[in-house]
């Protein structure tokens, strides 16, 4: 809440901050998420072009990374952040994006 309280929504609308910024840095204030572990796309203006134009990033890193295993063992991950409305629409427009 503290971090939200940074963006007041007056604000945001005077200054146009894109909602990736926000998510960004809510992700590194609240949860702690390193900033070098975030890839922030803020030109798409609709659900096809937030998976393109990210996508060349995102099939790059899971080339490079291809025989890491991770943190602790764990296996790599890519979050995607989006509104509930939008998720299912969001999983299956990257699918068809990163196959490509």
């Amino acid at each position: 809440r503290e971090v939200l309280a940074e963006f007041p929504a007056e604000d945001l609308a005077a200054v146009r901050v894109p909602e990736a910024v926000i998510a960004a840095r809510v992700l590194v204030r609240a949860y702690g998420v390193p900033p070098d572990a975030i890839v922030v796309e803020s030109q798409s203006r609709n659900c096809g072009e937030n998976a393109q134009f990210p996508s060349p990033m995102i099939r790059e890193f899971l080339r490079r990374t291809a025989d890491c295993v991770g943190v602790q063992g764990r296996r790599r991950r890519i979050g995607i952040v989006q509104d509930a409305p939008m998720q299912r629409r969001m999983l299956l427009t990257f699918s068809r994006h990163l196959r490509a």
